[in-house]
């Protein structure tokens, strides 16, 4: 049985005094004789392992306490007198529950005391006899004697209430474990594998989520500091409904196109702690063989739809026809725009704000359209001008397209007015006058 045994006499004490003698003889007048400190020929404590105990002073060591006393029939003498436990002390005749395992010290004379272990120790600290289990929150033991040395031997895992015996494996949350055995007598939970939508994955390997890409990493229970098991997010994927995809990792962006023509987004992948997200960043719309990008907050026309931000988290191209609010339209996620909503009623202060963004919208699609009038006409003059052009079918066909284009401009610049203010509130940042572009 694992016991601990101190054994003093003032024999032995004398024959153990040479223990660290320069530490304890430092100042003037000092002396050693065995564990006896003399201070001017007077004693006046001990010396242990080089250090200085007066009389009734106390030294600790890993399983007892030591007194340095003093009488005139038995002069100094250094006397075991508690036992000690993970810097617990308990008196002879006192038990102590310490981890597993049950204590007890025991004197058999003033220089002998001893600790014993006397069985195992459940969670409350109840003495449990070799031979029976128990069970802590996890775990569930048994208490035996092997050889002179008593130990807690685990056998089975707990897991929701339920035991898993060593060897055996089972599924708790993201992750599937086994209960297995840790040297002769220990016993852990170590992680084997991940699990996601009822499907094992093996450490490394890669599995779906959604429209995301992850890692199962399990942790080494041999590795040197503390590792966590976890489904590591590794990349974004986008595919079409053919079943055609790619993956993208963190900074990469993919194109997606909305449901109105020639419209869509820039959605780049992005790391978000453990975890993957698809962020739009903006918008573009394809329009004379090129793609144009269109900023956050930034709103422009295609066609006969006004393309615009609804919300301030996520950029979202909704259409709304012309004079429609976009606070009447649903903001929703992407691809999920309502044009079809009825427009709810508008007060005096909306109608306004609507009529200046509307103003802002003519603005910038005057100049637009001014421009591209330019350019037509410059083109038109250079054709006229080109003397050694064949007239053929062909120039006769793109010289149609372009009059009937600069047609086009002409109408729409000279639709272009200023709306009418329906509210008292002035803005400065709308134009008092505004005068209609005329194309010479």
């Amino acid at each position: 049985m694992l016991c601990h045994k101190v054994v003093f006499c003032l024999l032995v004490l004398i024959s153990l005094g040479t223990i660290a003698q320069c530490k304890c003889v430092e100042g003037n007048g000092d002396q050693l004789r065995g564990l006896v400190w003399y201070k001017e020929n007077r004693p006046v404590g001990c010396c242990y392992l080089g250090q200085k105990i007066p009389h009734n002073g106390h030294f600790y060591d890993d399983n007892f306490k030591f007194t340095c006393t003093y009488s005139p029939e038995n002069g100094t003498l250094f006397l075991p007198v508690e036992c000690v436990r993970n810097e617990k002390t308990f008196a002879p005749g006192q038990v102590l529950a310490d981890g597993l395992l049950f204590y007890s010290c025991e004197r058999y004379n003033d220089f002998i005391i001893e600790m014993k272990v006397k069985g195992c120790a459940d969670k409350s600290g109840r003495k449990i006899e070799i031979g029976q289990t128990f069970e802590t929150r996890h775990f569930v033991f048994r208490c035996e004697q092997r050889g002179p040395m008593v130990q807690a031997k685990g056998i089975a895992c707990i897991v929701n209430g339920k035991k898993i015996d060593v060897g055996e494996s089972y599924i708790e949350g993201d992750f599937w474990f086994y209960c297995k055995q840790r040297g002769r007598s220990g016993i852990r939970k170590e992680a084997a594998g991940c699990v996601y939508n009822n499907v094992t994955f093996l450490p490394n390997e890669r599995f779906m989520k959604g429209n995301f890409l992850f890692k199962c990493q399990v942790a080494d229970p041999a590795a040197a500091g503390e590792q966590v098991s976890k489904h590591e997010a590794v990349a974004c994927y986008h595919g079409d409904p053919n079943g055609n995809g790619s993956f993208y990792y963190a900074g990469e962006h993919w194109y997606l196109k909305e449901k109105y023509p020639n419209t869509g987004y820039k959605v780049v992948c992005r790391r978000n702690g453990e975890n993957m997200r698809a962020e739009a960043m903006e918008c573009y719309f394809d329009q004379g063989g090129r793609r144009h990008a269109v900023l956050d907050g930034v709103g422009f026309n295609l066609n006969v739809l006004t393309f615009t931000r609804l919300d301030g988290i996520s950029n979202v191209i909704s259409a709304m026809e012309p004079g429609l609010s976009s606070k009447n339209m649903s903001s929703g996620s992407m691809n999920q725009s309502d044009v079809s909503a009825p427009a709810a009623p508008m007060t005096n202060k909306e109608k306004y704000r609507e009529l200046k963004k509307r103003f802002k919208f003519l603005v910038y699609e005057n100049e637009f359209y001014q421009e591209e009038l330019r350019n037509l006409q410059r083109k038109l003059m250079k054709l006229s001008r080109d003397r050694k052009y064949d007239f053929t079918p062909l120039w006769a066909c793109e010289l149609i397209f372009l009059l009937f284009l600069l047609s086009f401009l002409l109408d729409r610049l000279l639709m272009f007015q200023r709306p009418s203010d329906s509210s008292d509130e002035s803005d400065s940042a709308v134009p008092k006058k505004v005068k209609r572009t005329r194309t010479r």
